[in-house]
């Protein structure tokens, strides 16, 4: 589950700039914000791969988003050419896996999201059949497996209600934590899929709590961080591919502030980035993780500003 919508509409620019290079050696690792120079104000990491290409996106000037992918320190910017060229509509992009494939979701002129797949430089619509049809509803494209050939993610039916999704050879299976509530703006969301089958993600519960799922040969565990607070709006999201047995996502505590964790073996540890402010609906989020354990995600400053950020351990 993403904190931001941020989006744009085909593989448009590129970017020779290098991320804002805010870098603090702490006792636990380094943490580098990553701001795309177009939207220094608004940028997230949503993905990050084994070569440590990250994927995201930011808000222009004039509030349109675009993705963007971060490679080798130059930005190129993601565009759907079907996207929406207002503000708040355009392209995110949230995934990435080893080729390149890059997906993520992309709000037409009508605020409609619609999933797609980038491969090869040539976009294609993900829409699952379920999805609803009107503003601020459809589907979201969240993650893509190494082949390409299994992508997962989430839509939102005419009712409001999110159901996760997996992609395999043109079917789409829905996927719904029987713990979810079924009210509108409530239900499940599939974030990554890991390399054992095993499917993760997020339900929101009839209290508008939130709580992390895994499933395992079709058996749901809920996942929560013992520090998550309990009231409506806070909880535990499970939020990127597992590697090296490291689970990503962040909690909201008591408070309504964000925290960043890795869940590996039962045992939850708390990172954040030491930019991040400590206000209500600041904190750090992580969203993803790869093999040489190198951590993407997002913070909100003291001014309530986005910004991505690594982290290397």
């Amino acid at each position: 589950m993403k904190a931001a919508r941020i989006a744009g509409a085909l593989l448009a620019l590129t970017f020779a700039g290098y991320a804002t290079a805010h870098t603090i050696h702490a006792s636990s690792g380094t943490w580098t914000t990553i701001d795309d120079p177009n939207g220094p104000t608004h940028t997230f990491v949503s993905g990050i791969n084994a070569g440590g290409d990250m994927v995201g996106g930011y808000a222009d000037s004039g509030g349109v988003d675009h993705g963007f992918l971060f490679h080798n320190g130059t930005y190129t910017t993601l565009n759907d050419p079907n996207a929406g060229k207002g503000a708040s509509l355009g392209t995110l992009s949230y995934g990435i896996n080893a080729r390149g494939d890059i997906v993520g979701p992309y709000f037409d002129g009508s605020d409609v999201a619609h999933g797609y797949l980038l491969h090869n430089g040539t976009y294609t619509t993900l829409d699952d059949p379920a999805a609803g049809t009107g503003s601020g509803q459809g589907t979201y494209a969240n993650s893509i497996s190494a082949s390409g050939g299994i992508i997962d993610g989430w839509y939102v039916d005419a009712g409001n209600v999110s159901h996760g999704f997996v992609l395999r050879k043109g079917v789409y299976t829905t996927i719904d934590d029987p713990k979810a509530g079924t009210g509108s703006g409530q239900g499940t969301v599939v974030d990554s899929l890991a390399p054992n089958g095993d499917t993760l993600g997020a339900y929101y519960d009839n209290n508008n709590v939130f709580h992390g799922f895994m499933v395992h040969k079709g058996v749901y565990t809920t996942l929560d961080d013992p520090n998550a607070g309990t009231g409506s709006g806070q909880g535990t999201f499970v939020e990127g591919n597992p590697a090296r047995g490291e689970i990503p996502g962040n909690y909201v505590d008591s408070n309504n502030l964000n925290h960043g964790f890795l869940l590996h073996k039962g045992v939850y540890t708390t990172l954040d980035d030491p930019h991040a402010g400590t206000g209500s609906g600041q904190g750090t989020m992580l969203t993803g993780v790869n093999a040489s354990g190198n951590v993407c995600g997002l913070y909100f400053d003291s001014h309530g500003f986005e910004h991505g950020l690594l982290y290397t351990p």
